[in-house]
C-alpha cells in the first residue's frame, strides 16, 4: 500500500494541529507546506546536491552508466545512454525505528 500526497497532507494537518495550540491549520496550508518541502528536495537534487534530512535520510543523484541491451522485437543490440537516477539512503535512526 502506498501513501499519496492527499494522505500526507491530512497527516501533516493533523500533526501540526495536535502539536500547536494556536489557530488550526487548514488542509490547503498543509498541502502548500508539503509541496514546498517536496519542491526544495527536488531543486536540491536537480542541482546535484545531497539533500540531508536528519533522522530521515539523504536524497542524492547518481549517474548510471550506459549499457548494451537487446531490442527484442528486432533482435539487434542497442546502447542505452548514461542517465541520472535519484537515490535515497535512509538514516540509521529511521532504520532503527523501522525494525522496532
Amino acid at each position: 500500500m502506498s501513501v499519496g500526497r492527499h494522505e500526507l497532507t491530512r497527516g501533516l494537518k493533523k500533526r501540526v494541529n495536535q502539536l500547536y495550540q494556536g489557530p488550526q491549520v487548514s488542509e490547503f496550508l498543509a498541502r502548500r507546506a508539503l509541496e514546498a518541502i517536496l519542491d526544495l528536495i527536488q531543486e536540491g537534487v536537480n542541482r546535484e546536491k545531497k539533500v540531508c534530512l536528519r533522522g530521515f535520510g539523504t536524497f542524492s543523484l547518481k549517474t548510471l552508466r550506459g549499457k548494451k541491451v537487446r531490442h527484442f522485437p528486432s533482435g539487434e543490440m542497442i546502447t542505452l545512454p548514461e542517465r541520472p537516477k535519484v537515490v535515497f539512503r535512509a538514516s540509521p535512526s529511521l532504520l532503527k525505528r523501522l525494525q522496532e
